[in-house]
Formats: structure tokens, sequence, C-alpha cells
């Protein structure tokens, strides 16, 4: 999943880890 991969990226950030995994 790409998003997955996106997710891991950004985790730094904290926004788009909360967004698919509230």
């Amino acid at each position: 999943r790409l998003h997955e991969r996106l997710v891991y990226e950004r985790v730094g950030e904290g926004w788009e880890t909360k967004r698919l995994f509230p």
C-alpha cells in the first residue's frame, strides 16, 4: 500500500499517521 509507505515517511510529522491510524 502506497499510503502506508507515505505514512511511515511522515511518521515524524505525526499528522498523516494519526489520520490513517487515529
